[in-house]
């Protein structure tokens, strides 16, 4: 069975009086404009935030986490058949892609409780 998609009814603007519940306005947002296409409400536009940092991941991604350095932060990227870090610069400059992949059996070890 197909999902009920639903129109989002709120009013083009940032409310920023410090109430969230019950609002016809978005509460918070960055890097968004309101474009109006014809009728009454007008939807919210990306303004350029994001970029692309690396194209060559093995996907999809599993999990993604971060380590924070000095210079560089390390993103690990974990898929089906390894794990992928890119180093990246705090001006969004990334680096080479490094695979780490995971050949025969991995250790797994499970807790026993005696009850």
């Amino acid at each position: 069975m197909t999902k009920k998609v639903f129109a989002l009814d709120t009013k083009p603007g940032i409310q920023r009086d410090g109430t969230i519940f019950d609002k016809e306005y978005y509460t918070d947002g960055r890097w968004v404009r309101f474009q109006k296409f014809g009728g009454e409400f007008a939807r919210p536009r990306k303004m350029g935030g994001y970029r692309e940092i690396v194209d060559g991941l093995a996907g999809p991604s599993r999990g993604v986490f971060v380590v924070v350095r000095n210079l560089y932060n390390n993103i690990y990227s974990g898929y089906n058949d390894g794990l992928q870090v890119i180093p990246v610069n705090n001006n969004g400059v990334g680096g080479g892609i490094q695979d780490y992949s995971f050949g025969g059996p991995i250790l797994t070890t499970t807790l026993i409780s005696g009850g």
